[in-house]
């Protein structure tokens, strides 16, 4: 099946990411300088383990732009010979030819349709993708030929196609991270969802419209959509802007810190609430076990309802603690 690739999420919705994307870029519009397509791309993040994505790597003077179209799941074949034989490795082997042929199909179909028209950067970026500044572009290296790995904001990328020239990409990256070091614009009207950005990038850069949008953000409260982006961007996000928020002195600063840790933990108060509805309702299947034991002779026509609760009743208080668990972890977070 194609793969959309597009979030429902207020932080990731087209018109906060183009906000977003002056952040990362500097406060101009990036320019494509080379592509690298179709390439086979790799994330260390748990959500695309030994997951491959067929991508657009678009090289702009300030970063690079991620573009996935396809994707489909890493070959196990080793594990599947272990595990089933000779008839197991067989079956995984044609699987995964299969689903890569699948993807690379999706991928040409999805890409036509998308570049049918030139597009902007911001364009793209706002409806598919991820855009990596490069001065946040480390560890380069080539663990094979026509690979390129690198790693940004703690994550590393393993890119492998055909046209991929380690060397050129390197001193590709080593160019466009000196423009970006030397930029401190933004965008033209910074909000919360530039600030939570700015709050992720791992460099120690402090541009003048920070402050600008701290006084703005500072004078009032934040309004829905405000809340709606920060409790969107989740407990991560927030709480990495609050860690640089407060290295930096004054009121504007520990205002906004008050209004990230207000949003931070209504969400610890969902969490809470929801444990103790759990350890309620654990309760309640535990005197409904009690009063109609399914386990008492001679039976009794309403054993029925206690081996119903049985189940529930062991499964309710997991719930709470793991509920109970996530609470207090975004109020550890928020503080």
């Amino acid at each position: 099946m194609p793969v959309e690739y597009q979030s429902s999420s207020r932080f990731a919705s087209p018109d906060v990411k183009r906000e977003r994307l002056f952040v990362l870029s500097g406060g101009r519009q990036p320019t494509a300088l080379f592509s690298i397509l179709k390439a086979n791309m790799s994330k260390t993040t748990i959500r695309d383990a030994n997951v491959i994505h067929l991508v657009d790597a678009i090289a702009t003077d300030v970063g690079l732009l991620i573009v996935p179209f396809s994707k489909y799941q890493g070959s196990n074949v080793g594990m599947a010979f272990a595990l089933g034989g000779v008839a197991g490795g067989l079956g995984e082997a044609v699987a995964s030819k299969i689903n890569t042929v699948m993807a690379s199909r999706n991928y040409d179909r999805l890409r036509a349709k998308e570049f049918a028209k030139p597009r902007e950067i911001s364009d793209i970026y706002a409806h598919r993708g991820e855009f990596l500044p490069a001065d946040e572009i480390t560890q380069l290296e080539r663990p094979q030929a026509h690979t390129i790995q690198f790693w940004c904001r703690g994550i590393r990328y393993t890119l492998a196609e055909k046209s991929a020239d380690f060397e050129s990409f390197k001193k590709w990256q080593e160019d466009a991270a000196l423009v970006r070091r030397e930029l401190d614009g933004g965008p033209p009207n910074a909000g919360i969802a530039s600030l939570l950005e700015w709050g992720q990038r791992t460099v120690e850069q402090t541009p003048p419209w920070v402050d600008a949008a701290l006084r703005e953000i500072a004078v009032g409260e934040l309004d829905n959509r405000g809340r709606t982006i920060v409790t969107s961007a989740g407990v991560r996000i927030a709480s990495a802007l609050m860690k640089k928020l407060r290295t930096k002195s004054g009121n504007d600063a520990e205002h906004v810190v008050g209004m990230l840790q207000s949003c931070i933990r209504r969400r610890a108060v969902v969490f809470a609430i929801a444990s103790a509805v759990s350890l309620l309702l654990a309760l309640i299947f535990l005197s409904l076990v009690l009063a109609f034991s399914p386990f008492q002779t001679p039976s009794q026509p309403n054993d029925w309802i206690g081996a119903v609760s049985l189940f529930p009743l062991v499964v309710s208080p997991f719930f709470s603690i793991g509920f109970g668990i996530a609470a207090l972890w975004v109020y550890l977070k928020s503080r």
